[in-house]
């Protein structure tokens, strides 16, 4: 049966409407106008925000075909608009506190209300961190082409750079008590806020961690939990390793000695270095010609 196009009206009563997944075999919901307060219509077919009433407050119309961020009317407070083709951030009310718009075709952040608390827009083609909102608290960047932390505001409270290209953690403000930076390029952890709560570095090939950092964030106040998985484990077998490589050494030194003239040549070590370099006794040679 071929799809008919299929129009919301009627709702002037509805102070809540969901309409996710409101297409059928037969029918397939491409406008939407007359709403009431909050609204859901994710998983539909529609390409073009049009028709919202002045009083709405929640509007979620992730998973669609939308392209553009128009018509939101000014009572706006929160807007999800996750998995559809939008390219640019524009045309948020100055009311906005919550914006989610993974899953999108964005290049840059702009264009964020001074009112917004909340911004999530992993999944996208952000390659810088900028333009942020002096009142932001919670910020999510995953999944993007990010390659170093910059421009964070000062309010902020939790933040997450995962699956990105950063590798170097810096930057980040004292307000900081959730931090996630697993899946990027992070070689060594430092520069952490003392308020921190939660760290996930997960996923990165870290070489190092720096003691004072660590031990200046307060684990009986905050019940830190700190995730770097594998380190030390990896810890335990590079001591251990080097632990043998020390054995194997001194023994080939002590076989050396018993197989030299030490009268003429003392083998001798150094550290850090594999293989035994052989120098010449002068003083042990002068004594034996004397």
């Amino acid at each position: 049966m071929p799809e008919q196009e299929t129009n919301c009206t009627s709702t002037k009563t509805i102070s809540y409407l969901d309409l996710s997944s409101a297409d059928s075999c037969s029918t397939c919901l491409t406008k939407i106008e007359n709403l009431p307060h909050s609204l859901t219509c994710v998983e539909n077919q529609i390409i073009k925000i049009e028709n919202l009433p002045a009083s709405l407050t929640s509007l979620d119309c992730s998973d669609n075909k939308i392209t553009k961020i128009e018509n939101l009317p000014a009572s706006l407070t929160k807007f999800d608009c996750w998995c559809n083709q939008i390219k640019k951030i524009e045309n948020l009310p100055a009311s906005l506190t919550s914006l989610d718009c993974n899953w999108n075709e964005i290049t840059k952040i702009e264009n964020l209300p001074d009112s917004s608390t909340k911004f999530i827009c992993w999944g996208n083609e952000i390659i810088k961190i900028e333009n942020l909102p002096d009142l932001l608290t919670s910020f999510d960047c995953s999944w993007n082409e990010i390659t170093k932390i910059e421009n964070l505001p000062n309010s902020l409270t939790s933040f997450n750079c995962s699956w990105n290209q950063i590798t170097k953690i810096e930057n980040l403000p004292d307000s900081l008590t959730q931090f996630s930076c697993a899946s990027n390029q992070v070689t060594k952890i430092e520069n952490l806020p003392n308020s921190l709560t939660k760290l996930n570095v997960s996923g990165n090939p870290v070489k190092y961690i720096d003691e004072v950092d660590i031990s200046r964030l307060n684990f009986s106040r905050h019940n830190l939990s700190v995730f770097f998985p594998h380190y030390k484990a990896i810890k335990r077998i590079q001591k251990r390793i080097k632990r043998r490589f020390f054995i194997i050494k001194d023994l080939a030194v002590r076989k050396m000695q018993a197989g030299c003239f030490n009268w003429i040549w003392k083998p001798k070590c150094k550290d850090g270095r594999y293989g035994i370099q052989l120098r010449l006794g002068l003083m042990d040679f002068k004594e034996h010609f004397e």
